[in-house]
This record gives C-alpha cells, structure tokens and sequence, in this order.
C-alpha cells in the first residue's frame, strides 16, 4: 500500500534527512533521520520510504561508512501506546539491490526512556578478506548477506509490556557489508502502536501471535504437528537429527517424535503449550523474522542452542501459521556451518 508523504517545511542541520509526514493508522507522524542518501532524481532514498509499504523502496543512510550510529526518529505527536518495532532490512527491490547494499544486523529502540537492543537474523555466507571482523566473523574474514527464498524478511519486535512514548528512535549498532555499496539500507521501520494494525503480509498474523505468547496465553486447539521437544533432553543429539532432516538425508536416526494427526489432540495440545512456554523468551522481546509462504507466514524466533565447535548446528524455534493465523506448527529450524563459518544465521523454512 502506497501513501504520499507530504515533506514539512522546516530547517535542516547538514546531512539531516528532510522531515517527512506519514500515515500511521489513524494518526499522522514525522519521521527524521540523521542523514539519507541524496538522488538524482526526486528523493529516492528518503526516510519517509520507511513508511510506504513498498520493497521497492527504501530509506538509505547518506554518510560515509557503512552507516553504524545512524539514528531514525519516529515523532508521534502524543504520548502513545507502543508495544514494539517492525524493521524490514536491506533494500528489497531486488535480490542484486539487497545483497549489493549493507543491512543493520543490531538495531537499539529507544521508546522514551525505555530502550531495548536486539538483532536481526540474515541468511549470511563467509566472504575472505583483509578487513577487520564483521559481526559473526572473524580476523580476515566477513560474514555477507546473501539472497534465498525468504531470506529478505521483515522483522517484528514485541516487547514484554507495552509501553508509551512520544517519540521513538532506532539506532544502528552494528551492520553486515554489501556486495557492492557501503551504504546501508532499510525497506520499511516503524513503531508497532497498540491500537493500529500493520498492513505488510503476515506481519499481523505474527504480532497476535507474539501478544498471545507474551501474555502467557495457552493455545486452545491443537495444531496439526508439534515437534515434541521433551523426548529428546541432549540438545546436540536434537540438532543432529534436525539437520538431517533439513538435508533430507534418510540414512541416519529420525526426528525427535512429532505429533501429528495420527497423535490425540490432548497430547497434541499440551506439546505445544510446552514448546511456547518453554521458548517464550526465544519469541518477545527479540528481532522475530516474519516469512509469509504460500499457506501462510512462518514466525521465527531468535537462536535457542547451537552444539558443535569446528562444525555447528544452531537452532530457532518456530511456528509456522496458518492463512487464519491459527497456530499449524510448531518445531525447531536448524542451520549449520563449518569453521571459521558465520553465526546467528536466520534459518531457512520449510
């Protein structure tokens, strides 16, 4: 969804990005930015392109460098009710624009005096240079963003407790390089408000999601299957077998058990109120990636264990969502890497 953004007629300090006007629900916000990068036609990088809802577009950061401290300012106007952040990350155009830019990988919200640090998983590959270290890498070698199916994904934070604020603000604290560009790019940013819903596909489903994992609230129906987390107490035996089933490698021991239809619901049911209370904190409170699918959106929750040394396994909860939003999934996401290798990967879905 498109919106036009009416730029507001005010004083600019040198490589500030020009104040912009945008809808949110029901209500009118400024957003500013510490710099943007200038265009040669229009305004093509504005801060304002945060708020349009369209991946062709997007705010780039306009100094030197890669873009590390750069702060986006959301003026709400009011003190208002806010229970979170959507940040989509990169430029998502194309997959040559979105690898070809550098991303945030660690963003800082401030909401008032409330602040909340948190990441942003991306499929990454390990890239050998003389550089220093990027995040998740070592001395003379950088961990990339690379383009796969789901890979350019939104991510939704929820907080523990909503909050309200006047003005929010998202910092960038650490960044993945690019391809091609130093500069750092991000599709869409904005405060999620308690009262408004957000329009970008799946990213409500996730959000009722979120708020009912929050709150504690206990699923009511059974989903269809739910990976059975407590018949497999050794986390590495658990991975290994996760990965095999992600490589489709059928040789080697099974899943752990998973209930499915030919399981009772009752049993069902209490599996997966078990994985969600025993994940709560791999869900809320953290950078979330939202991957909508052709019958649905999978949510995936930050890393929950990774077992290994030269060669890893690292696991994500998830839960993959219907097209109503009713919970159809639960289990875990496996990514594995060999040494040096790139850490705190975001999983690919089924």
């Amino acid at each position: 969804m498109r919106h036009f953004l009416l730029a507001l007629a005010l004083p600019l300090s040198a490589g500030a990005a020009e104040p912009v006007e945008a809808p949110l629900g029901n209500r009118t916000i400024t957003l500013t930015a510490t710099s943007e990068l200038p265009g040669r036609s229009g305004r093509p990088y504005s801060v304002g392109h945060l708020m349009d809802g369209d991946a062709d577009t997007a705010w780039v950061e306009g100094v030197e460098g890669t873009g590390e401290g750069q702060v986006i300012s959301f003026h709400l106007g009011a003190q208002i009710g806010v229970e979170g952040m959507l940040v989509w990350p990169g430029y998502g155009k194309s997959a040559a624009v979105y690898t070809g830019n550098a991303t945030p990988s660690r963003l800082t919200a401030s909401f008032g005096s409330s602040r909340l640090t948190f990441a942003l998983r991306q499929p990454v590959q390990m890239r050998e240079d003389e550089g220093p270290a990027s995040p998740g890498g070592q001395q003379g070698m950088s961990c990339v963003h690379v383009d796969r199916p789901g890979g350019r994904a939104p991510h939704v934070v929820v907080l523990d407790a909503p909050v309200t604020s006047q003005t929010v603000k998202l910092a960038v604290d650490a960044v993945l390089p690019g391809e091609k560009w130093a500069d750092l790019a991000i599709t869409e940013a904005r405060p999620l408000l308690a009262d408004t819903e957000e329009p970008l596909p799946g990213v409500e489903a996730a959000r009722r999601f979120l708020r009912a994992v929050r709150d504690r609230r206990p699923l009511s129906t059974a989903p269809a299957k739910v990976l059975d987390l407590r018949e497999v107490p050794d986390g590495a035996v658990r991975a290994e077998r996760a990965t095999y089933a992600a490589w489709g490698i059928t040789d080697k021991p099974a899943l752990p058990p998973t209930l499915d239809a030919r399981s009772d619901d009752t049993n069902r049911l209490a599996a997966a109120n078990a994985f969600l209370a025993a994940t709560r904190g791999h869900f809320v409170g953290v950078g979330v990636a939202v991957v909508p699918v052709s019958d649905g959106t999978w949510v995936v929750g930050t890393r929950s264990g990774a077992f290994g040394d030269g060669e890893w396994v690292e696991l994500s909860p998830a839960a993959k969502l219907d097209a109503n939003g009713a919970v159809a999934h639960l289990t875990e996401l496996s990514y594995s890497d060999g040494a040096p290798g790139c850490h705190d990967v975001l999983p690919a879905v089924p």
